[in-house]
């Protein structure tokens, strides 16, 4: 990965990036695509933190930049239904952008089924139709599936070594962001996956986004329980030191 690309991670920077490509050519929503599209998908999976892609959204609303966010129904660490997410996915898409389905092929012995019910549910959290999908590890799952009335990240169309490039793991494989973009013809739909976890304002790495994320979710367990005198009794204040300390 060359310096140029880890750069990015930086939200300064990555605000640099969103100018340079809104120079080069016009930026798509995934379910906007059609036979005549040309241009950028600017596409974000979120794994594992929904606050880090509420942060994310709002410099892209600034830089009147519209993507597509792809969100999880079986994330171990967001809860989508929650009332407090559920707000959080209304603003992202108050700030211009998609929801698309983050879908797990490895939960569902019959993942057509599963896709049509969780079609159904983030249909109604976000109160619009779906219609974008992504599929969420597929290089692990080695399954490539392609859904009918959906526009599927990993169609092939959509997804070929020239025209795709991921950040997955912090790295771009070899492939340079910036001369992605120069490369462009003006013709191709060109596919940018960018995970909203690996963006902070000091460029972290893992240990400090997992850091963040942790934060993130203390803050919310505190939230959830400080009406609880018991609890406030026992905790308030101190929780985050008593994680600190030494379990004996």
């Amino acid at each position: 990965m060359s310096n140029k690309n880890h750069s990015i991670f930086k939200y300064q920077n990555y605000v640099k990036f969103l100018r340079l490509i809104k120079k080069t050519g016009p930026l798509i929503k995934f379910g906007s695509v059609n036979s005549k599209s040309h241009g950028f998908l600017l596409r974000h999976d979120v794994d594992t933190d929904l606050k880090q892609a509420l942060k994310l959204s709002l410099l892209e609303k600034k830089e009147n930049v519209k993507c597509t966010y792809f969100l999880l129904l079986t994330s171990q660490t967001y809860n989508l239904l929650s009332k407090d997410n559920r707000q959080i996915v209304k603003q992202i898409i108050q700030n211009g952008h998609e929801i698309g389905l983050h879908f797990d092929t490895s939960m569902y012995p019959h993942y057509n089924e599963g896709l049509k019910k969780e079609i159904s549910i983030l249909s109604d959290i976000c109160n619009t139709k779906i219609k974008s999908v992504s599929l969420h590890n597929p290089s692990v799952t080695k399954k490539y599936p392609i859904f009918k009335n959906l526009v599927n990240a990993y169609d092939p169309k959509l997804f070929s070594d020239k025209t795709y490039i991921s950040d997955s793991r912090m790295d771009f494989r070899g492939k340079d962001l910036k001369d992605f973009l120069k490369n462009y013809d003006g013709e191709n739909l060109i596919q940018i996956l960018l995970h909203p976890m690996h963006y902070t304002a000091k460029s972290r790495n893992y240990r400090g986004i997992a850091i963040i994320s942790i934060r993130n979710f203390i803050n919310d367990y505190h939230e959830q329980l400080k009406l609880n005198k018991s609890y406030l009794k026992d905790v308030g204040k101190n929780f985050p030191k008593i994680l600190s300390k030494k379990v004996k």
